[in-house]
């Protein structure tokens, strides 16, 4: 029976950390434009939930890619052109993903 309790604790503390990790809030003070998308997740110490669009430009040259970044209570999109943070703001009740039909490059006020 004591050999069950060690690897069954560890299980359950392997798992406990996992689940804590996603209610890490996004402090987005930690974050300005200019960054690359592996700087920001290691400014949040958290990974995106999700890419909610991406797109190839032509002109300009550019792809565009928004990652989610959510705290199960309030979520964000982060916009980032050729892997660089351009801009972010918070996802309103019933906000509907970017479609990035058009871009306003250019337009990086952060929030």
């Amino acid at each position: 029976m004591k050999t069950l309790f060690k690897p069954i604790a560890l299980i359950l503390t392997v798992i406990l950390f996992a689940a804590c990790s996603t209610l890490r809030k996004v402090d987005l003070t930690k974050v300005h434009t200019g960054m690359s998308k592996a700087e920001v997740q290691a400014a949040l110490q958290k990974k995106p939930v999700n890419i909610v669009a991406s797109r190839h430009f032509t002109n300009p040259d550019a792809d565009v890619e928004v990652l989610e970044y959510t705290d199960n209570v309030v979520s964000y999109y982060l916009y980032f052109v050729n892997n660089k943070l351009d801009k972010w703001h918070k996802v309103t009740q019933g906000e509907h993903a970017p479609t990035l039909t058009y871009y306003n490059f250019g337009d990086n006020n952060g929030y």
